[in-house]
C-alpha cells in the first residue's frame, strides 16, 4: 500500500456514493488496486446551531476522493467508463 499512496493519482472526486459504488466495483473487477478518502462536509462536522443546518442535504455531505496508482491510471478511466457506460 506505501507504492500506492507515493505514487497515486487521483481518479475521481464525488458526492455521489452511487458513482462511487460504480467506480469501486470497476476498479475491484479490473484487478486494480485503490485507496478511497472520504471527507464530511456537512453540518456535522462544524459545532454551530442546528439552526444552520436547515436545507442540508445528507446525500451529498460527504466528499469521496478515489486514487489508483500512477501506472494504473489510464486503465482505471477505461474501467470505470466502460461500467458508467460513458
Amino acid at each position: 500500500m506505501k507504492l500506492l499512496q507515493r505514487r497515486s493519482c487521483e481518479l475521481l472526486v464525488t458526492q455521489d456514493a452511487r458513482v462511487l459504488a460504480r467506480c469501486l466495483e470497476a476498479l475491484d473487477e479490473a484487478g486494480i488496486r485503490h485507496k478511497v478518502k472520504s471527507v464530511a462536509m456537512g453540518h456535522n462536522t462544524r459545532r454551530q446551531g442546528t439552526i444552520s443546518a436547515i436545507g442540508e442535504s445528507a446525500l451529498i455531505s460527504t466528499l469521496y476522493y478515489v486514487y489508483v496508482a500512477k501506472c494504473d491510471l489510464d486503465s482505471a478511466a477505461m474501467a470505470f467508463q466502460a461500467k458508467n457506460g460513458a
